[in-house]
């Protein structure tokens, strides 16, 4: 879709050799937890000083997300796309004003997650306004395991997927036919706070629109730990990619630089300012 879409979606992990059965937890909003809270991400690429990148993210008094501000240019400010959400007892919609920048969208896209009861996600809905028509898609038929973890689900865009887990951790994914891994991670020891979810913006590539890592939690796609590593094998046409990661910890313990290190020797560092109290 676009720079940072592309680069976000360099990474994934997530899948699981059983599907295990629906459950009815109570899932936690970010207030439950001490997470601590990005305000903004930065991108650089093999040392150079000049940033490429930015996400900058805002929040409510409940502190839950309000808005997200992308600029995907850094050196052309005005290449600039914000994310608006909006909180109901059913779900999470979002609109994003990417036809500033798409020359195919002549509207502002739209994103719908639906909630269960349980406050898991349920069904999402996508929609691309096109000159010719909208192009909509979907998700549905999310299963979780016993501890929340999303499992399966079924896209209209990429067929039936289906999550391994071991320790709390999002360890490959996998499509249903065939069941040939598309990702797989190894991960650190180091705990995973952050919020919005550090681990999906490293290593997530299931070919899904960025925004939804913005809803982890309510998916059911937190890893208790940092990502180690991260590949992907994406087709017998494609090379599988590889990407390793090294982390710089500030004063308090966060993760304040990553230096991700792909199979072609290309450095991405990223650096984040958290939300201070």
């Amino acid at each position: 879709m676009k720079k940072v879409a592309l680069l976000l979606f360099t990474l994934s992990a997530v899948t699981a050799c059983t599907k295990g059965s629906r459950t009815t937890a109570a899932a936690s909003s970010p207030t439950e937890k001490p997470y601590d809270y990005i305000s903004k991400i930065e991108y650089y690429y093999n040392g150079s000083p000049n940033k490429e990148f930015e996400i900058s993210f805002d929040y409510d008094d409940e502190m839950r997300l309000t808005s997200v501000r992308r600029i995907y240019d850094c050196s052309t400010p005005e290449a600039v796309t914000t994310w608006h959400l909006a909180y109901t007892d059913k779900g999470i919609s979002v609109t994003c004003d990417d036809h500033k920048l798409e020359a195919g969208i002549v509207k502002p896209s739209e994103y719908r997650l639906s909630l269960d009861t349980a406050g898991r996600a349920s069904q999402l809905e996508e929609t691309y306004y096109t000159a010719n028509r909208p192009v909509r898609w979907s998700e549905a038929d999310y299963v979780y395991d016993g501890d929340g973890h999303l499992t399966g689900y079924k896209s209209s865009r990429y067929g039936e997927m289906i999550l391994a887990w071991q320790d709390g951790n999002a360890m490959r994914s996998t499509t249903a036919e065939g069941g040939h891994p598309i990702e797989q991670r190894t991960f650190s020891s180091k705990a995973n706070k952050t919020y919005p979810d550090l681990c999906l913006y490293l290593a997530d590539l299931r070919g899904r629109t960025d925004v939804q890592f913005l809803w982890g939690d309510h998916m059911g796609m937190r890893s208790a730990n940092l990502p180690r590593s991260f590949s992907a094998s994406l087709g017998d046409s494609i090379p599988p990619s590889y990407s390793g990661f090294m982390y710089r910890y500030d004063s308090k313990g966060r993760p304040q630089e990553v230096d991700r290190a792909d199979d072609t020797g290309k450095v991405l560092r990223i650096v984040i300012t958290y939300l201070e109290k």
